[in-house]
């Protein structure tokens, strides 16, 4: 019986402090927003050990007021770089790999693989050819085409290098690509989280 109260005592501790972290939250989100002119914003927290916070704030359509929602599929575009990169670097502080390790380790078909590194790719100076030249000129006549992350892949891969790894930056969409499949096959985060398998060709981030 005692085990059992103590049980329970514990149960509504952290329920407690969840309700305190949730109602914190759904005070400063929207005075954040407010700030920031954010008409609407899908909020998503998952941490260990705490239930997970999602919540949908504001409208989605200006102009008829609609709500947002959490069901909502929203293009995130180039926060996506943030993601990626962090998810590298979270593996490597756990030494699942090195940020000097060529990307062939890991991903096979990367031109030049051997020579282009993690740290290189993270930092967009890998010299991957811009799948994006090759699938933009085809919008107006397949606005509505799709691609797979490995077919975008492929399209860059049959390139070859535009400059010699580490020599240049240059902020294409894609370069984070070859490292996002990586993180797919090294984490099992990655296998836990709802993800599309598709992607627009105008969704180049």
């Amino acid at each position: 019986m005692a085990t059992f109260a103590a049980g329970l005592l514990v149960g509504c501790n952290a329920s407690s402090l969840a309700d305190q972290r949730a109602d914190a939250l759904d005070k400063a989100i929207p005075a954040a927003m407010q700030r920031a002119s954010v008409p609407g914003a899908i909020v998503g927290i998952w941490q260990d050990g705490h239930e997970p916070y999602v919540r949908a704030f504001g409208v989605r359509d200006t102009a008829t007021r609609q709500p947002m929602a959490t069901d909502l599929y929203i293009r995130i575009g180039s926060n996506s770089k943030t993601f990626t990169v962090t998810a590298i670097l979270m593996l490597a502080d756990q030494g699942k790999l090195g940020l000097d390790d060529p990307i062939d380790r890991y991903v096979e078909g990367v031109p030049n693989g051997n020579q282009i590194t993690l740290r290189q790719l993270a930092a967009m100076r890998s010299g991957l050819y811009n799948y994006s030249d090759d699938t933009n000129p085809k919008l107006p006549q397949q606005p509505f085409r799709q691609w797979t992350p490995r077919q975008l892949l492929e399209i860059a891969f049959h390139h070859p290098l535009l400059f010699p790894p580490g020599q240049r930056l240059r902020l294409f969409q894609h370069q984070h690509g070859p490292a996002r499949r990586l993180w797919s096959r090294r984490s099992p985060a990655s296998r836990s989280r709802p993800s599309s398998s598709r992607t627009s060709c105008n969704q180049r981030a």
